[in-house]
């Protein structure tokens, strides 16, 4: 049962960042002395347990991994995004250079963000007039979702 938890966490943390950037990951499946498998985690992979078994499904395709079998499930990703980002949403301008985000709207348009992990959670925000530059790089390496007045950017710290 223990396993059965460890292995869909691990599932669910992949799937999620991959979900968030535009990452290409891979899942590597080890028994005690080899390598039982490797699977490309795309959009529209399914994860999911029969009884003592993991089944990897995309399409028609399906793999199966006996879970006794299993000594270890590695990921390894490929991150596709740049560090440095520009975006021009109609009248919003964001730059991201050197691990600081400036925001520009008409002068004297409020502009307001906020940033959050992958995980939901509220990491940082704020709020000002025309022009705001925050600085991310305090944050920790990892995928983050700026909301920007009414927008939406993903990015990669």
């Amino acid at each position: 049962m223990k396993k059965h938890l460890f292995c869909a966490l691990l599932l669910a943390m992949s799937f999620a960042a991959a979900a968030q950037t535009d990452t290409s990951v891979k899942m590597v499946v080890s028994g005690a002395i080899s390598s039982l498998g490797s699977v490309e985690l795309t959009t529209g992979t399914s994860l999911s347990f029969s009884g003592d078994w993991l089944v990897v499904t995309q399409g028609d395709a399906t793999q199966e991994f006996k879970l006794s079998d299993i000594d270890n499930i590695a990921f390894s990703a490929q991150m596709s995004a740049a560090e440095d980002i520009a975006a021009d949403l109609e009248s919003l301008k964001v730059d991201l250079r050197g691990g600081v985000v400036t925001v520009t709207v008409a002068p004297g348009q409020p502009v307001a963000y906020r940033v959050y992990s992958v995980k939901g959670a509220l990491v940082m925000a704020g709020a000002g007039e025309g022009q705001v530059s925050f600085d991310v790089n305090p944050l920790s390496k990892g995928v983050y979702i700026i909301k920007i007045n009414d927008k939406v950017i993903k990015f990669n710290r």
